[in-house]
């Protein structure tokens, strides 16, 4: 496991530069990035999940500045499969980041507070601004 504090400096230079779906509830995308959202559910562990239009390198790299910038401490990154975990209000967030097919990429959330149930209100306020990041890096899509 490694840490994302050493590449705050790197992904922060290039943001500014660049400016297994389960059974569930379908929702419809009311965020910013919709043109990217192919489907989004509540998962049975009260996860947030949703299959995008974009490319796994893509996603990834706005998953990690995200959570680098939202985490209270440091984060853990595995690279396989892909899960970055970290700390964010007070709740244990794992975002985990699949290749489905051609320029289609899972993502889930999940958000755990302790003694408690899922926060699947944390997890859908992140899902909606990594789907906003998207949307930001590639206007024209």
């Amino acid at each position: 496991m490694t840490t994302l504090r050493f590449r705050r400096l790197a992904a922060g230079l290039a943001l500014a530069a660049i400016g297994s779906m389960g059974t569930g509830c379908l929702g419809a995308a009311t965020v910013a990035g919709a043109g990217y959202l192919v489907a989004r559910e509540l998962g049975p562990d009260r996860s947030q999940r949703a299959l995008v239009r974009e490319e796994l390198e893509e996603v990834w790299f706005v998953a990690e500045l995200l959570m680098d910038e939202r985490a209270e401490a440091s984060v853990d990154v595995l690279e396989s499969p892909r899960r970055l975990v970290g700390r964010i209000d007070g709740a244990t967030v794992e975002v985990t980041v699949e290749r489905v097919g051609p320029e289609q990429t899972s993502v889930s959330i999940l958000a755990q507070r302790v003694l408690a149930r899922a926060d699947a209100e944390l997890a859908g306020d992140l899902l909606d601004a990594l789907l906003a990041r998207l949307a930001e890096r590639n206007p024209g899509r």
